[in-house]
């Protein structure tokens, strides 16, 4: 199965996989904490590919090929898949999905911030010297919007949409929980009189390996739902919906740790390996079905890349968890 990304492409051998972006990273610029939007771009660097999959073979191989032509067409912004118009329960749930993204994300053309603009300019306040900060920032928050791609092709299920639109209105839960939380701790500082309200911004996609390690590192426990593990994933933006079908089956085979030692119902994300109780489980059935799985054990085989790991990798590296 092959999935596009800008620039970067993936072909997965002997198991389906999904692709979750690059961690790339752009230089700094001074940034103000006034609610101004941003028009840089991110390249990709092509340097590492994210892979979920369903698990096994322990020992799959995906081979990330060259680079493509700068003008060849991602995913997101090539045509769609048909030209069948959209039905009008699909118009309506379009357009739920465009309302909440754009309270969500903001609109540059009307020149709003929306909740995730509003939250960088917080999290730059709080950085800068007139807070708490030394007035150097790093932003990692993905603006990922479905792609227009994706919204218009008249042959996808309605029961796609009703799960995109679930899946945009947990990304705004999120966004604005964070955003209420910086809130919360900027209102119980004491602005410094005469210091700058600046900080120097260094940004980063939304997949970086560390955001991403420290979020499976609190995740990861005997008994974590895997509902839970998705839900989240979606709503932090570290999945995106309109990279899945419904149908996607997940832990449905085994994976192996260090030791040898077998775990079934499993899956590989990003170098950690999930195991759960149960399987095989769809993508419907946990978003609008009552199946879920409880996991049972975890690894990853270089634990000082995760910068909490003696919180969740007692065992040596590579060996199941707990």
């Amino acid at each position: 199965m092959l999935f596009r990304f800008p620039t970067v492409s993936i072909l997965t051998l002997l198991t389906l996989s999904f692709g979750v972006g690059c961690s790339t990273l752009k230089k700094a610029d001074s940034v103000s904490s006034s609610n101004e939007t941003e028009n840089s771009s991110v390249s990709p660097s092509g340097d590492e590919e994210k892979i979920l999959e369903p698990s096994e073979p322990a020992d799959v191989v995906h081979v990330a090929e060259e680079e493509d032509g700068a003008d060849e067409e991602s995913d997101s912004e090539a045509r769609p898949t048909s030209l069948k118009a959209l039905s009008e329960d699909k118009v309506v749930l379009k357009n739920r999905i465009l309302q909440v993204e754009l309270e969500s994300f903001g609109d540059e053309k009307q020149k709003t911030l929306g909740i995730y603009g509003n939250l960088k300019a917080c999290r730059v306040k709080l950085a800068s010297p007139a807070y708490e900060g030394d007035g150097t920032f790093f932003w990692d928050e993905p603006d990922d919007r479905i792609s227009e791609n994706w919204l218009s092709d008249g042959d996808r299920e309605v029961k796609a949409f009703q799960a995109a639109v679930k899946v945009v209105e947990l990304r705004k839960g999120h966004l604005q929980s964070e955003l209420e939380a910086c809130e919360k701790r900027l209102g119980g500082l004491s602005k410094k009189e005469g210091a700058s309200l600046s900080a120097t911004l260094t940004e980063g996609d939304g997949d970086n390996d560390e955001r991403v390690h420290r979020f499976l590192c609190e995740y990861v426990k005997k008994g974590a739902s895997l509902k839970e593990f998705l839900l989240q994933s979606f709503s932090r933006g570290i999945l995106k919906i309109d990279h899945f079908n419904l149908s996607q089956e997940f832990l449905i085979s085994s994976l192996q740790d260090s030791k040898q030692k077998n775990r079934s119902h499993g899956l590989m994300f990003m170098g950690w390996k999930l195991a759960y109780d149960k399987g095989k489980i769809s993508l419907e059935e946990i978003l609008f079905g009552n199946k879920d799985a409880a996991m049972i054990n975890w690894t990853f085989p270089e634990k000082e890349k995760v910068s909490n790991h003696k919180v969740c990798l007692k065992k040596a590296d590579g060996e199941w968890n707990p």
